[in-house]
């Protein structure tokens, strides 16, 4: 399959999260006719994922940052055949908009909140030095016998000056509610977050009256304990039971948070229309 992508990097890290179908386990379930809310969409990896594993599904992707929504609406336009509209925003706790920060060699990283502690940065000198480790014999004996605080310059050489050159953008914000009212939406089946740390303020845009149609979540969350507890809190007042897994060792500031709705058999028999083409909206 062709796609367009940023970078080789930023699609080998996309490749990795799919072939460990981290969006598909702990009780997470797929069906035709599912209406799914992917928000940080990126260039369309689940959209892809979608397409392989359902016949017909009502998809809503959320993609702030211009330059990886075009990558997304190309990629839409040549693989996608389910039933999918395309936002142009970023989704939050309220409506406007919001300074991004962007890193073009490395868009699934882009953010509304650049993370700047030293767990992250930790996490991310450990990613690089695997990186490093993995181009075999020589580099790794190069690297062991390489004092830390070398290794931290090179770190700061290859991640923060390469993969993580930045720009700011302005992009537009809507809340899912808001997208609830204007769809006229009755359920939301499955419910994909990944914003790069933005992840509470998503589940803030979401009424009360609005939770009981959600069935299934999966939310990467990126604030480490505290924002896994204040998501794992709003979840279970709304209804649902949670299962947290660490995704990957060397990150140990990430959580997948998979949740189910306790009750939903009413969920089941609400039918909702949508149009059959994709449509591309800001």
């Amino acid at each position: 399959m062709d796609i367009n992508y940023s970078s080789k990097g930023n699609l080998a890290a996309l490749k990795r999260e799919f072939e460990s179908d981290i969006y598909h386990k702990h009780g997470i379930e797929l069906k035709d006719g599912d209406c799914i809310f992917d928000v940080g969409a990126n260039i369309g990896f689940f959209m892809l994922y979608l397409n392989q594993h359902l016949d017909d599904a009502s998809v809503f992707s959320f993609e702030p940052i211009p330059d990886t929504f075009e990558l997304l609406k190309r990629n839409a336009e040549r693989h996608n055949n389910l039933n999918l509209q395309l936002y142009n925003v970023g989704l939050s706790d309220e409506a406007g908009t919001a300074t991004f920060t962007h890193y073009p060699k490395s868009n699934i990283c882009s953010t509304m909140f650049p993370q700047g502690s030293d767990e992250y940065l930790d996490n991310n000198l450990q990613y690089v030095i695997d990186k490093i480790r993995e181009r075999g014999a020589v580099p790794r004996m190069i690297l062991d016998r390489t004092p830390s605080f070398i290794r931290r310059l090179l770190f700061h050489l290859i991640f923060c000056r390469y993969y993580r050159a930045q720009v700011s953008v302005e992009c537009k914000l809507c809340t899912i509610s808001d997208v609830i009212d204007e769809q006229g939406i009755q359920r939301i089946d499955y419910l994909k977050v990944d914003t790069e740390g933005a992840e509470l303020n998503v589940l803030k845009g979401i009424r009360s009256d609005h939770w009981p149609i959600i069935r299934q979540a999966v939310i990467e969350v990126h604030d480490g304990s505290s924002g896994l507890q204040n998501v794992i809190e709003i979840l279970d007042r709304n209804g649902f039971h949670s299962v947290v897994e660490q995704p990957r060792e060397t990150l140990s500031h990430l959580r997948m948070v998979y949740a189910v709705k306790k009750c939903s058999p009413s969920l089941l028999t609400v039918e909702t229309s949508f149009p059959s083409q994709v449509k591309t909206l800001s």
